[in-house]
This record gives structure tokens, C-alpha cells and sequence, in this order.
């Protein structure tokens, strides 16, 4: 082995690198600064996914409620399985697993913005039904395969900590909705 042309430069290097890693800090207390966070313009601060990377699965579950009030169970319709070394490659299902994942943050996102805002419980519950994260849901649970006699639907958002030993968390659960709420061309008015 020879040794290394530049030994200053290379000491630097290794430096840097031994900075780099003991200053990820795991751990960190949300709005807390130190004097290390202003070295971040020189060492790097490795942090890939995002300030408050997500740590949650989320997981959508829907049951068919009949016309007399009785329901059916609930059953997951995201899935998501564990992940293969072809994913890596090829994983089309991705893009629904991660499109789901936003909208289920995002409702919960828009329900705690409004709790911090000192919002009504029974305002944020009207509101909520109309925003794009909550209406997107509804679409997707109106979707899922039920059982004939459904004549409406109802969701609910859980989350689990993936691997850990945690038992899953219902965070939201909707009111039930019609099935199909879209009006049928018979009974539309004609134009005129």
C-alpha cells in the first residue's frame, strides 16, 4: 500500500467524514438550535426524506353499512407489504402506496391545524368532510369491492410503527356514506 500523496489533504477528508457522521443527530427536539446547527454550510446534514421523516404506516380500512344500519367487518385496502430487492427496479404499485400515504397525512395535517387554531370539534368535523384529502378517501372507499347489500360505506385511517411492536392506532374514522351518491342519467332533467 502506498501512501497517501496529499496527507493533509486527506486528513481533512477523513475529518470532515468523522464530522459528517457524529453530527447526525437521531434525535432531535423539534425548534431546538445549537452551535452545531450553523456548521450545517460545511458538514452535511443527511437528513433525505425530510426535517420529520415519516416513521408511520398508514392504512386504510373500509366496511359496507347496510340500509338497516348493520355493518360488514372492516378490511385494509392499501397494502403495504414488504419490500422486495426488485422493488428496487421495478415497483409500479409505489406511486398508489406513496399517493395514499399523502392524502391519509394530509387529512390528519388539516384536523390538527385546526385543533391548534382553537377550531370547534363539530366545525373542524363539518370541514373536514370538504377538503380534497377527506373526499379523496371517500372516492377510494367507494371504490373498494363490498358486499351487495352495502348500501353505504365507511373509512377509517390507522396507523402502525411498520416493524415495531406498537399495536396500530386509529387516528380517523369517517361518517358513512352512500355508496353510490352520483345521480343516474334517468334522473337528471333535460337541458333547456
Amino acid at each position: 500500500m502506498t501512501a497517501p500523496r496529499h496527507p493533509i489533504l486527506a486528513g481533512v477528508f477523513v475529518a470532515w467524514f468523522g464530522l459528517t457522521v457524529a453530527g447526525q443527530k437521531l434525535y432531535r427536539r423539534e425548534g431546538a438550535k445549537t452551535w452545531w446547527d450553523g456548521l450545517h454550510l460545511i458538514i452535511p446534514d443527511w437528513r433525505f426524506f425530510a426535517p420529520d421523516p415519516g416513521v408511520y404506516d398508514h392504512h386504510v380500512l373500509v366496511r359496507g353499512v347496510r340500509a338497516d344500519g348493520s355493518s360488514a367487518g372492516w378490511h385494509e385496502i392499501t397494502d403495504v407489504g414488504e419490500r422486495r430487492v426488485r422493488h428496487a427496479f421495478w415497483h409500479p404499485r409505489q406511486r398508489i402506496d406513496k399517493a395514499t400515504f399523502d392524502v391519509c397525512a394530509e387529512l390528519l395535517r388539516f384536523i390538527e391545524t385546526r385543533r391548534r387554531l382553537g377550531v370547534d370539534t363539530d366545525e373542524i368535523r363539518r370541514a373536514v368532510q370538504l377538503s380534497i384529502p377527506y373526499l379523496t378517501l371517500v372516492t377510494l372507499a367507494s371504490s373498494a369491492p363490498l358486499d351487495d347489500e352495502s348500501a353505504g360505506v365507511q373509512f377509517m385511517v390507522v396507523i402502525s410503527g411498520g416493524y415495531d411492536d406498537e399495536p396500530p392506532e386509529t387516528v380517523f374514522l369517517s361518517e358513512c356514506h352512500p355508496r353510490d351518491a352520483r345521480p343516474s342519467l334517468s334522473s337528471r332533467q333535460p337541458a333547456g
